[in-house]
């Protein structure tokens, strides 16, 4: 099947100017034209889904333009693309801990205003 920009664009819930910049980007692999105008493949569609996949990891694009490198490449380089995907999931794992960390903070923080809280009341109430 083959798609517009703008069908892509609808059916992946992004604007086409992100489309057009990842494509600017070498992102994506040539997309064909007829008339000038783009026409997406059922493969192409699939390479969009993982930039976006990998750019809600918090890949940087940089990495993600690497990615997409390698992926064009083949399989020859799957140990270089896992080496990437571990990366982020280490950057992942790591910003978890430092989440969990400032919850926590948060928490303790929120338990002592509510004790002064009730303190305060209960001394004004008498």
């Amino acid at each position: 099947m083959q798609y517009s920009i703008s069908e892509v664009a609808k059916k992946l819930n992004i604007p086409v100017s992100t489309i057009r910049y990842y494509e600017k980007l070498g992102m994506l692999p040539p997309i064909t034209r007829h008339s000038g105008i783009r026409v997406f493949s059922e493969r192409d569609l699939c390479v969009l889904k993982n930039i976006l996949t990998l750019k809600q990891m918090r890949m940087p694009l940089k990495d993600i333009k690497y990615f997409c490198y390698l992926f064009s490449c083949g399989d020859i380089t799957l140990a270089k693309r896992n080496e990437l995907i571990e990366k982020q999931r280490q950057s992942l794992l790591n910003e978890i801990e430092d989440l969990k960390r400032a919850l926590s903070f948060l928490e303790h923080e929120n338990c002592y205003f509510n004790i002064s809280q009730n303190d305060s009341y209960l001394k004004v109430g008498k």
